[in-house]
C-alpha cells in the first residue's frame, strides 16, 4: 500500500501491509500479491507501485494505462485502457507479460 488518509485527514505513504494493518485497524485478512508467482506467463514487478483506480461519478470512465502492463488481484491481464463501471474500483498490479 502506497497511501493511506486517516480518520483525522493524515496521509501516510509508502508503508508495508503489517504497517497499514496497524494503522487502520482493518485488512486483518489481506495478504501480498506473492500468490500471482504462479502464473507462468506474468513476471510481477516488485520495483514499481500498484495502483488503485476508481470511477467516483455515476458514468462509465474509461482510464488510458499508456503502455504500462499490469494484472488484477486474480492475475488477469490489462493493458491499453480499462473501463470502469460506476462505483467501480480495481487494484493494479505491475507485470510484464506478451501482448497477444
Amino acid at each position: 500500500m502506497s497511501r493511506y488518509v486517516d480518520g483525522g485527514g493524515t496521509i501516510c505513504e509508502d508503508m508495508t501491509l503489517d504497517t497499514l494493518r496497524t494503522l487502520s485497524e482493518y485488512d486483518g485478512d489481506s495478504g501480498e500479491f506473492s500468490y500471482l508467482d504462479q502464473f507462468s506467463d506474468l513476471m510481477v514487478d516488485p520495483q514499481k507501485r500498484s495502483r488503485i483506480i476508481y470511477n467516483a461519478s455515476l458514468d462509465v470512465i474509461s482510464i488510458d494505462l499508456e503502455s504500462d502492463k499490469y494484472c488484477d488481484v486474480h492475475g488477469n491481464k490489462i493493458y491499453g485502457s480499462v473501463s470502469l463501471q460506476p462505483f467501480e474500483s480495481k487494484i493494479l498490479i505491475p507485470c510484464d507479460f506478451e501482448i497477444p
